[in-house]
């Protein structure tokens, strides 16, 4: 920002509540758009998921981070994921197939132990679910 720029918002601090939102939303757009679009366009989805919720889990996804920031659901045909409440705007559910999911070993951090599930090949989202979320969906990754 130059001097000007900062000595208008200085002299006009409704430009603050005006241009904030504006940059806010701009940033979330680029950032959803730019790690959710190749997982949106494999997997989007329309139908209304039925299933059951592992609740909010942390992932990467195309080197954009969610922390306890997407909602995982699962049934028989794979899992379903979405953005919280604030990601909603920009990104659509996908429903990944179970075919399309590998699983690592468990790892260990100073306070938890964790599976990381790899969508896609190549890897396009890195998803990560503790020991016992993992649990529940080890039925179905076993059968597919």
């Amino acid at each position: 920002m130059n001097n000007s720029m900062i000595q208008s918002l200085l002299e006009k601090p409704y430009l603050f509540f005006i241009l904030f939102p504006v940059i806010f939303i701009s940033a979330l757009y680029l950032l959803s758009k730019r790690g959710w679009a190749e997982l949106e366009a494999q997997y989007q989805t329309e139908d209304i998921f039925t299933g059951d919720s592992i609740g909010m889990i942390s992932g990467i996804v195309k080197n954009v981070r969610y922390n306890n920031a997407l909602v995982l659901k699962y049934n028989q045909d794979g899992i379903y994921l979405q953005g919280a409440l604030i990601f909603k705007l920009f990104q659509k559910p996908v429903l990944i197939p179970w075919k399309d999911i590998s699983v690592s070993e468990s790892k260990k951090t100073l306070f938890r132990t964790y599976r990381e599930l790899v969508i896609g090949e190549p890897v396009i989202a890195r998803l990560m679910v503790s020991e016992s979320e993992y649990k529940r969906l080890d039925y179905f990754l076993i059968r597919k």
